[in-house]
């Protein structure tokens, strides 16, 4: 394991720096630039003409404000080199195609085959062989994966997905690198969201809690991610002791209450069937409804004891149904004097969060 930082290693950081620095800004000057980093004149002069050579960044003259030498601006190239963020979720496999801008290409919802390791596998290798063969041409920089379960980023590993069989400590990022030959990047889906999502000048501290078939769940704190392998697993934290199985094992977890395919457990029926029962005053499905938002009340209570946040995103394929649960949970929350503010979010990026952390962390014409 690498203990030390290099004079490589400080040139990638200042590149990426720089980077990130113009696509945030849109535009800068070398002079801009400098001024920001703190870097000398040569060092930026050299990084952005690495930058440019590669194709990573393009010049044009800025408007002249008077007599003298106009200076260059310098901005991200958004018609070449392309990010491909993935969503792997049991809602579906999410391709996102992204420039380095940040903006969206294309994208499209697939259908997951979850079944077992070789067919999500199988799958996943022939939908990123279709959309990086159909844009080769545009040169492929990187792969964000966004996945649910438990994830281990930091060694590119999806620990497990309780629901695929023999998806175990599955070397992810090693895979799709190996296959693809470009550099592949892989998070926790909610914390994907979370990215995009993330208010930090104004909540510093945050929560995300996704709603669907299962629960995920991501933590910002003081602006900064918290990405700890293993943590922030709410969905399976005890909420009925000795209750009802859930798929990790145990019994009586979250996920077996507060979801999709716990409601569809505990009702015997089809979650949409229950959900529209609710939604006409069917007492028994909305009792499924009410427990949730008991058992969130709960859960919430807990995140905010551990995390403290200023605000609380929900999202995910339950809050079409948000009527049926998010009043009683905004008036449990009340009644515990729990004070978080709670923020729906219409659309869930994950797969395109997935995208812009490959983006931001992509190694880029680190070589001279």
């Amino acid at each position: 394991m690498k203990h030390f930082i290099n004079n490589g290693d400080m040139k990638a950081a200042n590149t990426r720096d720089v980077f990130s620095l113009i696509r945030r800004h849109g535009s800068l000057t070398r002079k801009q630039i400098e001024e920001y980093t703190r870097l000398s004149w040569g060092t930026v002069s050299n990084i952005t003409a690495r930058l440019l050579e590669t194709g990573y960044l393009l010049e044009e003259k800025a408007e002249n404000p008077g007599s003298g030498r106009i200076p260059t601006r310098l901005m991200v190239n958004g018609s070449d080199h392309f990010v491909l963020g993935v969503d792997i979720n049991l809602i579906g496999i999410h391709m996102a195609l992204l420039n380095l801008k940040g903006e969206v290409l294309a994208e499209k919802l697939y259908s997951a085959d979850f079944r077992n390791r070789d067919s999500l596998w199988d799958q996943l290798c022939r939908l990123l062989d279709a959309w990086t063969e159909r844009w080769q041409s545009r040169h492929p920089a990187a792969i964000g994966i966004g996945i649910q379960g438990k994830v281990d980023s930091r060694r590119g590993v999806s620990v497990s997905i309780p629901q695929c069989e023999n998806w175990k400590d599955v070397p992810l990022r090693q895979m799709v690198e190996e296959r693809f030959g470009i550099p592949v990047f892989l998070e926790h889906d909610p914390l994907c969201i979370l990215h995009t999502a993330a208010e930090p000048d104004l909540y510093p501290n945050a929560v995300l809690l996704r709603l669907d078939s299962g629960i995920g769940m991501a933590v910002m704190t003081e602006g900064r991610m918290f990405d700890v392998p293993g943590t922030c697993e709410i969905a399976h934290t005890t909420a009925v002791p000795g209750g009802i199985p859930c798929s990790c094992g145990r019994r009586g977890c979250l996920e077996s209450y507060v979801s999709e395919r716990g409601i569809e457990a505990q009702s015997g029926k089809p979650y949409r069937k229950t959900a529209a029962g609710a939604m006409a005053g069917i007492p028994e499905d909305l009792a499924y409804f009410r427990q949730m938002s008991s058992l969130l009340t709960t859960a919430i209570g807990s995140i905010t004891a551990l995390f403290d946040p200023q605000i609380l995103y929900l999202c995910g394929e339950m809050l079409q149904e948000a009527d049926l649960f998010l009043p009683d949970l905004r008036k449990g929350l009340q009644k515990e004097g729990i004070p978080v503010r709670i923020k729906v979010l219409e659309e869930v990026h994950a797969a395109y969060g997935a995208a812009l952390l490959a983006t931001e962390h992509m190694e880029i014409c680190t070589e001279e």
